[in-house]
């Protein structure tokens, strides 16, 4: 996979975040969310992926990690 110059010198930049606080992301495409009366719908497609990454992203909330102050 070919990362693009922009992509490329976002890197060190990442990085020098601590990457316990970076997490990784999905991207659901727009007919894969359905509205509902209830609420959403997840196509399966995503749904499996997206929980996934909210759950991560949730446990890194719940850490504890909070940020040096700067």
């Amino acid at each position: 996979m070919a990362i693009s110059t922009a992509a490329a010198s976002a890197i060190p930049v990442l990085t020098s975040l601590d990457p316990h606080h970076i997490v990784q992301g999905w991207f659901a495409l727009d007919r894969h969310i359905e509205r509902t009366p209830d609420g959403v719908r997840v196509d399966p497609v995503s749904d499996k992926p997206l929980l996934s990454v909210v759950d991560r992203f949730s446990s890194v909330l719940h850490s504890g990690f909070a940020p040096a102050a700067t």
